[in-house]
């Protein structure tokens, strides 16, 4: 498996359930849209 971001509740203001480590996430890998996460195989 492979990862394209590790984001950890020390990146972000607030771990969950609040969204900020996807956001982060998002961020760092160029994603806009959220539906741009997460995709079946």
């Amino acid at each position: 498996m492979t990862f394209d971001a590790v984001i950890t509740t020390d990146d972000v203001p607030a771990g969950r359930p609040a969204p900020y480590m996807i956001f982060r996430a998002m961020e760092r890998c160029g994603v806009a849209s959220v539906r741009g996460v997460a995709r079946r195989r």
